[in-house]
């Protein structure tokens, strides 16, 4: 089961920022714009309770379906042109927390656009930083290929094995950081 368990976040991952935006939708309240590698996102921190973190992004939009107090699921904010965040749940416990865009997109974002853009690390690191930048900011990272060429992540490993990646749309050090995501690959 934790197996299982294991592999569906490592494809959640990436696959939350492929389904396609709904036009009512939303992004989350973001009563903090710090980003904390291995621990926080936005105000939402792994470990937190779902009732938690419901209460501090506020309602949902988008797949809600699985967004659920009975015990897991993606809670799902979305909209067409200014990115994507969740947060998912495993036995009613924060596990994952993820902002970006989809990186399937013809267009590539307009990074200032979005309220997402404000949400940084204390290195200044957010939506739209070169991976340049990103790399001397964390230069313990790992550089891996997901999707063929045209994708990469840069992964770092924390305390307890919580991990922290942001996903690059090129290789080069004027490749753009399209994804965040803060989580515990093996909850439970």
């Amino acid at each position: 089961m934790r197996a299982r368990l294991v592999g569906c976040l490592a494809a959640s991952v990436l696959l939350l920022f492929v389904v396609p935006s709904s036009a009512g939708a939303n992004l989350p309240r973001l009563p903090s714009k710090l980003i904390v590698p291995f621990q926080s996102l936005g105000g939402v921190s792994i470990g937190e309770s779902y009732a938690a973190a419901k209460k501090t992004w506020g309602a949902a939009s988008g797949n809600t379906s699985s967004c659920s107090e009975k015990g897991g699921g993606w809670c799902t904010y979305t909209t067409v042109t200014l990115g994507n965040a969740s947060f998912q749940c495993y036995r009613q416990r924060v596990v994952q927390i993820a902002i970006g865009y989809d990186n399937s997109a013809k267009e590539k974002p307009e990074f200032s656009a979005t309220p997402l853009n404000a949400l940084k690390t204390a290195s200044g690191i957010g939506l739209g930083s070169s991976f340049g930048k990103l790399a001397a900011a964390y230069p313990s990272g790992s550089v891996t290929s997901i999707f063929g060429a045209s994708t990469w992540k840069y992964g770092l490993i924390g305390p307890h094995n919580l991990r922290t990646y942001f996903v690059l749309d090129g290789r080069s050090p004027s490749a753009r950081i399209t994804q965040i995501q803060v989580f515990e690959p093996n909850p439970g």
